[in-house]
């Protein structure tokens, strides 16, 4: 999760074959339609832009191969969620 004070916040949720996220702030609204321009970065590694779809109005996208080693290493995720006023959320990955 986001940082509380952050004007707005997010969480990220991952399943074994999802991840999710999830809106804490009604002041950022996702765009039109079924899909949303995704790009995440761990640490400084190499960022991946992805589209991920919103069936129930929060984004969610298959969770790759790719995806595992990065996150389980990693200290860090940025994920820049959006088309037409994308927002950036920061999330640690300690713990």
């Amino acid at each position: 999760m986001t940082k509380a004070q952050a004007s707005e916040s997010a969480a990220l949720m991952f399943n074994c074959e999802l991840v999710a996220l999830v809106p804490l702030s009604k002041n950022w609204e996702y765009n039109q339609g079924n899909a949303i321009k995704v790009i995440f970065r761990v640490d400084k590694e190499k960022p991946i832009e992805m589209e991920w779809v919103m069936p129930v109005g929060n984004p969610i996208a298959k969770k790759e191969d790719f995806m595992n080693k990065p996150i389980q290493n990693g200290k860090k995720i940025v994920v820049r969620a959006g088309t037409e006023s994308p927002r950036d959320f920061t999330f640690s990955l300690s713990g």
